[in-house]
């Protein structure tokens, strides 16, 4: 080799060029690709990353990068066809969120077993949080209510809700609904305890899975909400500190539209007449004038009256004249028109437990709202509340669950 032979390959462009021996070490220019590139300081010092065995495993690694990329990608268009994303709980709150504009309530359809399983092996990295509504196992949403620190049931619980806790024999702490007592229920003409030919199931009118569930205490409420809890929380949708429960009488006083009231408890605050404070005056779930307008809600229209007029019927206390809601008993949940927190049945339909005790003496618990069987302006109030026991079960009670996304303070 003579001083100006020292041949490389630029490392850029694998051009062979040939400089003067004196330039090595030194920093040039390749006329090629007109990259600045370093002098080796020896000929060939490129030249084994481009010769052509270097070239074909270069070749041959880009070819398998390649195919890996095509199977990438069938495989991800053939999970998109077999498995789509609203199979998947997460997924689906999310499009549920994304997607859903319409206040009007659509019971969610049955899980399959298959589906159930997947949920349960699922890992939910989307836990429902305050800033938006969540759909639950068994398709019943819940939203946020201004006031509170839970999310609400849009409606009571249905009938299909309730039956899904009792059939799961593995999973609700072996429930029983007999040990409890008879429910009271309108029959042959007369109100009243009439043994266990009635029940949940059977409240003594017709009933399908979208009504909301009746003859069920606070006791068989609160049961049912520990078995969701679980439940959920089994199948990785609900984070450990999170968990079903009645709401709170405050809470249920924010979710009907009235905010703070006057009294240190729900039965002082349920007084009313010469007692005081009482209750809220002419504030009704549907606003402020009387009688409700059209479509407010089911309560004691001119139909009860109608079906009083029948054999062995019930003669309801009072009844709204003029008013008509096309149901002499309960109606299927979100018949009519929600509050303005996308709620419904926060007036008539049926009463709802609370977790609260009424009074300081902790024997009755709080029931809030109304039933189909009412129709006096005092009893339709917003504010209106009853009391009863833990363990007494009508044909007028019902409930709805408040989800607690963050521990009780």
């Amino acid at each position: 080799m003579t001083m100006s032979d020292i041949k490389f390959n630029c490392p850029c462009c694998g051009g062979r060029l040939a400089v003067d021996d004196r330039a090595k070490g030194t920093q040039m220019k390749c006329p090629q690709c007109l990259k600045v590139i370093l002098v080796p300081c020896r000929g060939n010092s490129y030249a084994s990353a481009f010769d052509s065995g270097s070239r074909g495993v270069l070749f041959w690694c880009l070819a398998a990068a390649g195919l890996l990329s095509v199977v990438a990608v069938a495989a991800a268009l053939w999970l998109k066809t077999v498995h789509p994303p609203g199979q998947a709980r997460v997924v689906a709150n999310q499009l549920e969120r994304d997607s859903h504009t319409d206040p009007q309530v659509q019971p969610g359809p049955e899980r399959s077993q298959k589906e159930t399983k997947s949920l349960r092996s699922a890992k939910n990295t989307a836990y429902p949080t305050l800033s938006g509504m969540y759909q639950n196992s068994l398709g019943v949403r819940f939203v946020p209510v201004p006031g509170t620190a839970v999310l609400f049931s849009v409606f009571d619980t249905r009938v299909r809700d309730f039956r899904a806790f009792v059939e799961d024999r593995s999973g609700n702490g072996d429930y029983d609904y007999q040990r409890g007592m008879p429910p009271y229920v309108l029959a042959a003409g007369k109100w009243g305890q009439q043994g266990w030919a009635f029940g949940w199931d059977k409240p003594g009118f017709a009933q399908s899975d979208d009504y909301p569930v009746t003859c069920v205490s606070w006791e068989d409420a609160k049961a049912f909400c520990s078995w969701l809890t679980e439940t959920e929380r089994r199948a990785g949708l609900l984070g450990a500190g999170q968990t079903y429960r009645l709401p709170t009488d405050a809470e249920w006083s924010e979710a009907v539209g009235l905010g703070s009231e006057k009294g240190n408890g729900p039965a002082e605050k349920a007084l009313g007449e010469d007692s005081s404070p009482g209750p809220v005056k002419m504030v009704y779930p549907w606003g402020t004038r009387w009688p409700p307008p059209v479509g407010a809600g089911n309560y004691a229209g001119e139909e009860v009256e109608d079906e009083s007029r029948r054999p062995n019927a019930y003669n309801p206390r009072s009844v709204v004249a003029g008013y008509r809601d096309g149901y002499a008993r309960t109606s299927p949940v979100g018949s009519f028109d929600g509050n303005q927190y996308g709620l419904y049945d926060m007036g008539g339909n049926v009463l709802q437990w609370c977790e609260d005790w009424y009074d300081n003496d902790q024997k009755d618990r709080v029931l809030r709202g109304s039933d189909c069987d009412e129709g006096h302006p005092l009893d339709l109030l917003s504010s209106k509340r009853l009391s009863a026991g833990s363990a007494r079960r009508s044909a007028a009670i019902g409930f709805r669950c408040v989800l607690v996304v963050e521990a009780d303070r």
